[in-house]
């Protein structure tokens, strides 16, 4: 069994999607309870951002784009707030991701899951020179289209 895909992460049909999901759903309820979360702009885009993840949405990239640009556009001290706010909460989450894969076996799906929560460190610009891997997209997890007319026909 290879570790990695053709560009060295993992295929989507292997990123386990109930994983995803419960991260988003752990890291949302820890940022709440922790007392880190305000009333903030930062803050509703991060919630967002947690519930785009937890409905597998495959637009993940361009809201951490959008979150980036914001974030570029705050003042120093809300800067170095958010920043250092969002990486506690990555690290947890990535650190509850890691102890999953040992007890999974180390799928390839939850590696990549875990390089794919690392990516939100790019929000803040916080991806850099890090002893991780960090993904170089997101890639989530594969949910077949939902077969509600019936198989595709071809065009007329």
């Amino acid at each position: 069994m290879t570790r990695f895909h053709v560009d060295g992460f993992a295929d989507p049909s292997e990123v386990p999607a109930e994983e995803q999901r419960r991260a988003a759903r752990e890291s949302r309820d820890w940022y709440i309870k922790s007392g880190l979360a305000d009333s903030g702009e930062f803050d509703r885009l991060l919630m967002d951002l947690f519930n785009r993840i937890e409905a597998c949405d495959p637009d993940i990239d361009s809201r951490i784009e959008q979150m980036r640009t914001f974030w570029q556009t705050e003042g120093l001290i809300k800067k170095y707030r958010d920043a250092l706010t969002l990486s506690m909460v990555v690290k947890y989450q990535a650190n509850k991701l890691m102890r999953r894969d040992k007890a999974l076996g180390k799928p390839n799906g939850m590696w990549q899951l875990r390089c794919n929560w690392y990516r939100l460190l790019r929000i803040t610009n916080s991806d850099r020179h890090q002893p991780f891997t960090v993904a170089p997209k997101w890639i989530g997890p594969w949910i077949p289209p939902a077969d509600v007319e019936g198989p595709l026909q071809p065009p007329t």
